[in-house]
């Protein structure tokens, strides 16, 4: 009847061209702010040029860094989209007046309060990239790998009126995540996802809508919020560590994580999976205090000890220096010249 696998795509295309054909498409307003909002605001763009989306512009803040402002406000200026800055002003009347059917929130940092919520017919959804309610706040991929998290995922839920990261979840994909992936990684796995299930609950908002279900709490209580990660939360704290929450920090911020040798600023470029199974017994035998550290030719390691078990360090950077692999490193000056420098600690000034 529908002509094998190309007849079924073909009733496929044609129910979504029946789905959104007549429709006026949704006239959409984009919040955001980084690279985590690109690809689900790429995406509207996308769809805008379907029945999906009529109309699309974008609400971001003015950054910091750089008086043209943040990415998403560099990239609705190079694709033609139209930008506000937050807060957000509207004239009541006239062309230029608010005329939006649904918000779609994507790492915009600000709090959007209910009055703004209300003024969408569809009202607001927010694309967060946690499986909540795991990791509300601003951090979530941090912590997903600051606690070595096997899975992760997106969740796309409506924006609550006084909280954030409360509102019912509409959508969730949840994904593996290998021990291996660190923080941009998976930041760039999750945003694509979010966009995707961005397009798809767009595609059948009311369905979605309808099967909407509250956060359930732990215990009696939802997750803390997930924090942005401060200097120090680099600073690895060897005598308080495993070699698991060590890994787990470093992933959470590859290029921010260090420690010292006598004083010395170090950071660590990459760590290796602590896998007690492939360290050698004659590092694993030896004894010292957390910190201490040594070097296996074989595996060309430089290994630290920790509060429980111990840790490779592939390769190393001093201020000011090149990046050294861990047998330079070992085998250079830096060890040497030190004295008693077989031991990291958490005691120096971190450079500006």
């Amino acid at each position: 009847m529908g002509g094998g696998k190309k007849g079924q795509a073909k009733n496929l295309l044609c129910c979504f061209q029946k789905r959104f054909t007549n429709s006026k498409g949704y006239k959409v307003l984009f919040f955001g702010s980084d690279n985590v909002s690109l690809p689900t605001l790429k995406a509207l763009k996308e769809a805008s040029k379907t029945d999906l989306v009529s109309k699309l512009e974008v609400v971001t803040s003015k950054s910091q860094d750089t008086p043209k402002g943040t990415k998403v406000f560099e990239w609705c200026q190079s694709s033609m989209v139209p930008v506000h800055f937050w807060p957000l002003s509207f004239p009541s009347e006239g062309p230029n007046s608010f005329d939006f059917d649904i918000g779609v929130v994507v790492s915009f940092g600000y709090f959007i309060p209910k009055e703004l919520i209300y003024k969408f017919p569809k009202q607001m959804i927010n694309m967060h990239p946690s499986l909540l309610p795991k990791y509300r706040g601003a951090n979530p991929i941090g912590y997903t790998l600051l606690n070595n998290d096997p899975k992760g995922g997106v969740s796309i839920i409506t924006l609550h009126p006084t909280e954030f990261d409360k509102g019912k979840i509409l959508l969730s994909e949840e994904i593996d995540i290998p021990t291996t992936t660190t923080y941009p990684e998976l930041e760039k796995q999750l945003a694509q996802l979010g966009a995707s299930k961005v397009i798809q609950l767009l595609q059948n908002f009311d369905e979605y809508s309808a099967k909407a279900v509250e956060q359930e709490a732990v215990d009696g209580k939802l997750y803390p919020y997930s924090k942005k990660f401060t200097t120090s939360h680099g600073n690895v704290q060897w005598p308080a560590l495993t070699a698991m929450e060590a890994y787990g920090r470093w992933r959470s911020m590859p290029s921010k994580t260090y420690t010292f040798l006598n004083t010395r600023f170090i950071k660590l470029v990459k760590l290796q999976y602590p896998d007690p199974a492939h360290i050698p017994p004659h590092i694993t035998s030896k004894a010292g205090p957390p910190g201490s550290i040594s070097f296996d030719k074989e595996t060309d390691l430089l290994y630290v000890k920790c509060k429980e078990g111990w840790i490779g360090v592939e390769s190393l950077q001093l201020a000011g220096k090149p990046v050294y692999s861990a047998r330079i490193f070992s085998n250079g000056f830096q060890l040497r010249r030190e004295g008693h420098g077989e031991i990291f600690n958490e005691v120096g000034e971190v450079p500006k």
